[in-house]
């Protein structure tokens, strides 16, 4: 509830809570703490309410109550003295817990059994009224044995307790500290705590700032990822188009020695056709001739004529092939699904890799080609030049289209042909 308790319970885990908010919250006899969740089991009789932490919830109450403004006209006045009820009170008995003046002190309250109580002054140099700092300690009272003081802290059981406690009752025998005791060693080690938890508060100080330079790392080096893929499958786009105009090149070049061949041997069949289909009309219009002696006149120059055309052989197949030369980009395709992020430069090109240092997280940003994995068909008449690192020689593999040799050249005229 976030507010001062009310009835409060201590859980196995030391956690405090109001009880009723524990028994709201508790199923089949266990309830799980809402600060740590450690599970603590409850006896049939439930929870033991610290008295001593209820007392100190009390004083708290009060102490808001008088801190704030009040509606009583006359209610800020100063005391009265308690004895004499006439003059204005200036000193406070702390065993009696009542208001003094000057004179009753001197003439009633330090005689007799009143001289061994400590007094103090109501207000400081200031004006203003002393804190009553023996708040808790006047109040502080055994709830077992009445009226007994909680002078003492049990070790065992964690909890004020007072000396009848410790001799007669349920904490005989049990490990004890005296309040003043108690409280340094708890201060001690609250310190202690403290400054560890300052340590650690240091430390993840520090490591926030590396995380928060991480994450600027992170966005600078995927900002130049996206630059890197962007500006490598552009230059590879600007490659493909090289590729696919100089392609388109050598296509139209061979269709164009297909085709002059083939016209070469089309001109020459229809050079045979028309002659002899002038030797057809010849004879055809020699047989047509009814004199015997012009017949006989002509016949023999044509007979020559037609034997010397059929001598000639004639193509019985295209000398020239329809075939072209296949193209594929089914390895190509197949190697563009290996290009994959993490692969530097200097490991496409095959250099030697220097050992991650110990404690780097061995995660690179920064993106490039997986060519280190492309076999060397796949890179043959493609190139780009790279740039080497300090001391090494650049890499280069021409993209421009290589005259063929002697021995190429004769290959592909054994192919047309």
């Amino acid at each position: 509830c976030h507010d001062l308790y009310d009835s409060p319970v201590m859980l196995s885990c030391c956690h405090y809570f109001c009880q009723a908010h524990i028994s709201a919250k508790a199923q089949g006899g266990v309830v799980a703490c809402p600060t740590c969740d450690q599970v603590t089991r409850l006896r049939p009789e439930g929870l033991r309410v610290e008295q001593a932490l209820q007392l100190v919830a009390d004083v708290w109450r009060e102490k808001r109550k008088e801190a704030k403004p009040s509606e009583v006209p006359g209610a800020d006045a100063p005391p009265v003295c308690g004895l004499c009820e006439e003059r204005l009170a200036s000193r406070r008995c702390l065993h009696c817990d009542g208001s003094l003046c000057t004179e009753c002190e001197k003439s009633v309250h330090s005689k007799g059994m009143f001289k061994s109580h400590p007094v103090v002054d109501l207000f400081g140099v200031d004006g203003r009224p002393v804190a009553r700092s023996d708040a808790y300690a006047q109040q502080m009272r055994c709830d077992v044995h009445v009226g007994e003081k909680l002078n003492f802290y049990c070790l065992d059981c964690r909890k004020l307790v007072c000396s009848h406690c410790l001799i007669l009752g349920d904490h005989r025998g049990h490990g004890q500290h005296t309040i003043d005791q108690a409280c340094d060693t708890g201060k001690d080690t609250l310190s202690a705590w403290l400054e560890a938890l300052r340590t650690r508060v240091g430390k993840i100080d520090m490591f926030s700032e590396k995380l928060h330079s991480v994450e600027l790392d992170v966005q600078n080096n995927a900002e130049e990822q996206r630059n890197t893929i962007n500006r490598e499958l552009d230059h590879l786009r600007e490659l493909v188009e090289a590729k696919r105009r100089q392609l388109l090149s050598k296509g139209a070049l061979e269709e164009k020695q297909k085709r002059v061949q083939l016209q070469a041997q089309i001109d020459a069949t229809e050079r045979v056709h028309k002659d002899a289909l002038r030797l057809v009309s010849r004879s055809s219009s020699l047989l047509a001739v009814e004199s015997d002696h012009a017949f006989l006149g002509l016949v023999l120059p044509l007979i020559m004529d037609m034997k010397n055309c059929g001598g000639q052989p004639i193509d019985g197949k295209p000398k020239v092939s329809a075939v072209f030369k296949p193209f594929t980009t089914e390895v190509q395709t197949r190697l563009l699904g290996e290009l994959e992020l993490g692969v530097s430069r200097s490991m496409a090109l095959g250099q030697p890799q220097p050992p991650t240092p110990s404690g780097s997280p061995g995660i690179s940003m920064t993106g490039s080609m997986n060519t280190a994995q492309l076999p060397a068909a796949a890179t043959t008449g493609y190139s780009a030049q790279f740039g080497a690192p300090t001391g090494m020689p650049g890499v280069a593999v021409s993209y421009v289209h290589q005259p063929p040799s002697a021995q190429q050249q004769q290959q592909q005229q054994q192919e047309q042909q």
